[in-house]
């Protein structure tokens, strides 16, 4: 299957809104500590940046005639998965919800393993919640189902 000729495109448009993003968040000022306002948003911007530089490359020097791992199924699964999250978060609040998204949506990706799927998402959620609630001191929604 030949990866479709936008690839490249697509990603070099990657690299500019991660630009665009930290550029912006550059903007908020006030990083005089870690949990400073525009710490997160900045890293963010520029992991993005840095993420979409090296697809980008990559892209651009495969060409269009290679193989790729990405279906357009996957990526309607995927899709269907965000907008599930985005609905059930206010309900479900962070944990329960960002938990389901990613056991799923690893689950989905790797073909199955819904145990691996589950301590994967267990564990990035834990992380998460640590950095936003005891790094950042940022309070992370409960949900309408358990508050």
């Amino acid at each position: 299957m030949a990866r479709p000729p936008g690839e490249a495109l697509f990603c070099w448009a990657m690299v500019l809104l991660g630009a665009f993003v930290a550029w912006q968040a550059s903007g908020i000022g006030y990083f005089d500590s870690p949990s400073a306002a525009g710490v997160f948003p900045l890293v963010g911007g520029l992991a993005m940046t840095a993420a979409a530089l090296v697809a980008a490359v990559g892209a651009t020097r495969r060409g269009a005639a290679s193989a790729g791992p990405v279906l357009p199924r996957d990526v309607a699964a995927i899709g269907a998965l965000v907008l599930a999250y985005m609905a059930g978060l206010e309900a479900a609040g962070f944990i329960l919800a960002s938990f389901l998204f990613l056991m799923f949506a690893i689950a989905w990706l790797q073909r199955g393993g819904w145990v691996r799927a589950a301590l994967v998402a267990a564990g990035a959620v834990a992380l998460v919640w640590v950095l936003f609630r005891l790094v950042f001191r940022v309070i992370l929604p409960q949900g309408w189902l358990f508050g």
